[in-house]
């Protein structure tokens, strides 16, 4: 049964003053920023979180070409493009590795090129660019299998369900200037059967997941490296990456660029420890320029997502969704699976928390400077939303890192964000 919305608009609800601030992380200097962000007004209270067990979940990424019926034709395209970039050059400092875009509509992925050790001929693996995972996982172990500079150190099930090695060995990942970044000893999963996965994880987590072998973890490939622990995501201009079509779009503009120092001009947030996802907090969201008054007091998290579609977030306090939003439009079909979900295309302005520290982050997603035909949709709001696996709080969305580049620093367990 469709539900009935009322006509009564959004309205400014006035968060309270007390400040609170979890327990800081013994194992992590306090974050600050390289401009200092003042506190705002309305500082709600946070909870301390629940214990959550730490296990391997799906991650929260849609991606565009499961269901392709030319999926590896542009596959193809892609890791073509992907080669072809060299837009930027590798320095002593910092490395550059092109990144090809795919966007439908309000939606784009982001994929990289790597090859293996040993191969006779260096036949690139196109892996989609998910910092919703944390690990890494090929669709073929049959590719690396009897190469000798790589180690089966057991066998299970890959985060997606797929029967899978967990095999050790290094990462070869084609650099704009045309050279090769390695990443040695990169502990990952080679599926050996259907489903076939192809991710590339770059989320960080604090601790990191373990799996059926004993004393074996497994990381984001990206943290393996600690002469360059800060990788910095630098999608290329909206216009260029979200065509103004139905039509899937393919851009070979964007950049993935490992530094040794934190570079200029991020502001840093410590992760939220003990959690699946990477992940900061909310601490307040305005639609239109109007405060919502979600999260409210309960505990929230923000996922931090370098890939994929609008803004979402579950709001079973009933801040949003019962509501009739301003500029409201259609929600998209792949909310079905979600529960009361309204949908808007207007501006939205979202503050983010350190969870340790009063250090906070704002910036608006406002459509009007993307494409006229995909300007539609920049928030899906709902009692539950599915893409939120069971979680109190939002997804930023791929959107968002259209209008910020997003830095993860894998050895300070933290996120950057700078305004594009």
């Amino acid at each position: 049964m469709k539900k009935t919305k009322s006509t009564k608009p959004v309205t400014t609800i006035k968060p309270t003053r007390t400040k609170a601030k979890l327990a800081a992380p013994k194992t992590t200097k306090q974050s600050g920023s390289s401009t200092p962000i003042s506190k705002p007004k309305g500082v709600k209270a946070k909870p301390t979180p629940p214990v959550i067990n730490q296990t391997f979940n799906h991650s929260l990424h849609m991606n565009i070409l499961d269901k392709h019926p030319q999926k590896n034709e542009l596959m193809n395209v892609v890791a073509q493009q992907t080669t072809n970039n060299k837009l930027t050059s590798t320095t002593d400092t910092e490395i550059s590795i092109p990144l090809s875009t795919i966007s439908l509509m309000d939606s784009f992925d982001a994929y990289i090129n790597i090859t293996f050790s040993g191969m006779l001929s260096q036949q690139n693996t196109i892996l989609l660019v998910d910092s919703g995972n944390t690990c890494l996982i090929i669709p073929r172990y049959e590719d690396i299998e009897g190469l000798p500079d790589y180690k089966v150190l057991g066998e299970g099930n890959e985060p997606w369900g797929s029967p899978a090695m967990i095999v050790q060995g290094p990462i070869l990942i084609p650099t704009s200037d045309g050279g090769t970044f390695t990443i040695n000893d990169c502990v990952f999963y080679a599926c050996t059967g259907g489903p076939r996965t192809a991710n590339f994880g770059t989320g960080c987590i604090s601790p990191w997941n373990t799996t059926v072998v004993e004393n074996v973890t497994m990381q984001s490939p990206l943290s393996y490296n600690t002469e360059y622990p800060i990788a910095v995501f630098n999608y290329e201009a909206v216009e260029s990456i979200i065509s103004d079509s139905n039509d899937l779009h393919i851009s070979n503009g964007s950049v993935l660029t490992l530094h040794k120092e934190l570079p200029s001009g991020f502001s840093l947030f410590n992760i939220i420890r003990d959690f699946k996802w990477m992940s900061l907090m909310p601490n307040n969201l305005w639609i239109n320029g109007v405060l919502t008054g979600w999260p409210g007091n309960n505990y929230s998290v923000a996922f931090i997502d370098t890939g994929g579609g609008p803004i979402n977030l579950s709001d079973p306090n009933g801040y949003i969704y019962p509501f009739a939003l301003p500029d409201s439009v259609v929600c998209p079909t792949w909310s079905s699976t979600s529960i009361n979900c309204s949908c808007t295309n207007s501006p939205i302005t979202i503050q983010l928390m350190d969870p340790y520290y009063q250090t906070f982050w704002m910036y608006t997603v406002d459509t009007q400077k993307m494409p006229a035909s995909v300007q539609g949709l920049t928030l899906v709001a709902c009692e539950t939303n599915a893409y939120m696996m069971n979680q109190q709080g939002m997804n930023i969305g791929g959107i968002s890192a259209l209008f910020m580049d997003i830095l993860i620093d894998y050895q300070s367990k933290a996120v950057g964000f700078k305004m594009k």
